[in-house]
């Protein structure tokens, strides 16, 4: 079974509106991985039904892919609300855990046991675009709590970016500072660490 194609393609696709390239992109990537058991690691988690266009419900997609394919999911939001209700949407498969993102993010660095990340998705503080940089900050905390997890041929991707602002606009200097290109910019931006 192809993901991308069977089900993503048929069943998400349509729905993500500025998102379904870029989580398109996502997919494929990971499916060109070829490995059995991916590990997967998400900060800010889905929070209200059917938000498909508005949130981009990235926590379903990956639950879904880990029960098709295989693989490890976890999401970290610290709003139990949210916890909450992604817990009645997903399966038991995915670890979802209510905490700081930074402070849990340090902590998974530091298990001995927690794999190595194929795909690291950032989309935890709400930005304002007026005034990006509480947001950027913070998901540039998250990179530097998660680093020692992540390898060669990591992607790592952060939503909402919007002309050159947004979550991701620190990492994205970081990212052009050694040396690595965006492997896609656009609404959400991603990097494959070399």
């Amino acid at each position: 079974m192809n993901f991308t194609t069977d089900i993503f393609n048929r069943y998400y696709y349509f729905k993500l509106g500025k998102r379904k390239n870029t989580f398109q992109k996502v997919f494929e990537y990971l499916e060109s991985l070829g490995k059995a058991n991916p590990t997967i690691l998400e900060t800010g988690i889905a929070r209200i039904k059917e938000n498909w266009a508005g949130d981009g419900m990235s926590s379903l997609m990956f639950d879904k892919y880990i029960n098709e394919v295989g693989g490890n999911f976890t999401s970290i939001d610290i709003n139990p609300s949210n916890v909450n209700f992604a817990k009645s949407e997903l399966s038991s498969k995915s670890n979802l855990i209510c905490s700081d993102s930074v402070i849990q993010l340090h902590k998974i660095s530091r298990d001995e046991k927690y794999p190595m990340i194929d795909i690291l998705y950032l989309d935890s503080y709400d930005v304002d675009f007026d005034n990006p940089i509480p947001s950027c900050f913070h998901h540039m905390k998250e990179l530097l709590a998660i680093f020692p997890k992540i390898q060669k041929g990591t992607l790592i991707v952060v939503d909402d970016n919007l002309n050159g602002k947004g979550k991701g606009q620190m990492i994205k200097d970081y990212m052009k500072n050694i040396g690595i290109n965006p492997y896609f910019d656009e609404y959400q931006i991603g990097f494959i660490y070399e």
